[in-house]
């Protein structure tokens, strides 16, 4: 009777848990459609692009950027693929610390910026880029803290997520990460590349 009782509520806590990572990623989404929908209709309306006065930007550091980060998503998921065992915590560490170069990287991007000129206040444009990198950055770091809770779910219990809830917790730390590796992939190529 006990063991029936803690697996209806692992399950509910398990549903709830689904539904919570849900509801964050699609008001992700959200604020991210919402800033492609109006870089969409700047750039569409724009008789020239870049606009009048502005430097197309080096694609070196959004470049590195994306490599860095898609490296991060990847071990993520080799992680995540070898169910979290002690002998894939190498795993865990590279795509932490790529994380963290990544958010560097976005430093060395805001920094290279304002060398060629291109500054908040310079029009839409660079106010643009601006708020997606500052924005996609903001929500990087809430990713690291993310993954040092999973560090520490992993470390308490010896790398061993003896029950469902904390798989899930887990689970849903990695696909926040694989969302953030998404929505740079689309950023680098609206805001960069084409």
């Amino acid at each position: 009777m006990e063991t029936a009782v803690n697996n209806k509520i692992n399950h509910q806590a398990e549903l709830q848990g689904s539904v919570a990572l849900i509801v964050a990623l699609v008001s992700f989404s959200m604020l991210f459609a919402t800033l492609f929908l109006g870089y969409s209709v700047f750039r569409l309306t724009s008789d020239m692009w870049p606009p009048a006065g502005m430097a197309r930007i080096p694609l070196t550091i959004p470049t590195l950027s994306t490599v860095i980060v898609l490296v991060s998503s990847a071990f993520a998921w080799i992680l995540e693929k070898s169910g979290y065992e002690r002998k894939s915590m190498s795993f865990y560490f590279i795509s932490f610390f790529t994380g963290i170069g990544f958010v560097v990287c976005q430093f060395y991007l805001w920094n290279m910026l304002k060398t060629i000129g291109v500054f908040t206040n310079s029009g839409i444009y660079p106010s643009m880029i601006y708020a997606f990198t500052w924005i996609h950055t903001a929500h990087m770091v809430l990713g690291l803290i993310a993954f040092i809770y999973l560090g520490f779910l992993l470390f308490k219990n010896n790398w061993i997520l003896d029950d469902s809830i904390k798989l899930q917790k887990a689970n849903s730390v990695l696909r926040f990460w694989h969302f953030l590796a998404v929505i740079w992939l689309m950023m680098y190529a609206l805001l960069f590349v084409l």
